[in-house]
């Protein structure tokens, strides 16, 4: 069902405003080919908010880890590149009283552009020797 609602510009919006200065909404909606409902509530919006166009609220639910703390851990690892995401995980608990998971500060970082570091293979033949002798 289309419905009888058509976008209009926020160019046009902001000359509806304009021209509240100096003409009536009705001669503002005839001149502009609109409804007469559709610059009151314009000129309305932007009264009330300085804007012509509502911005609807963000969707989906908050980050854990605000600018701040994801600052903070930046600042952290740029201190100690080598630094655990566990050890991460205490400082951000220690200074904030925040108490997220390793994998949010993965993911925090990961937007940030971080990546992790990979262990070697050269670590692992240790490991295989103890797994032979048995």
């Amino acid at each position: 069902m289309a419905g009888n609602h058509r976008h209009i510009h926020e160019e046009i919006k902001k000359k509806m405003v304009e021209l509240s200065a100096t003409y009536k909404q009705c001669n503002i909606a005839k001149i502009l080919g609109v409804n007469r409902k559709t610059v009151h509530c314009a000129v309305n919006l932007a009264t009330a908010t300085g804007k012509v166009v509502r911005t609807p609220p963000a969707a989906g639910r908050p980050r854990n880890l605000n600018g701040l703390h994801l600052a903070f851990l930046e600042s952290l690892i740029e201190r100690t590149p080598d630094t655990y995401i566990s050890e991460l995980q205490n400082e951000l608990e220690s200074a904030f009283g925040k108490s997220v998971s390793r994998q949010t500060i993965v993911r925090g970082l990961k937007r940030r552009g971080f990546t992790r570091k990979k262990v070697s293979n050269s670590v692992r033949p240790c490991s295989t020797l103890l797994r032979h002798r048995s």
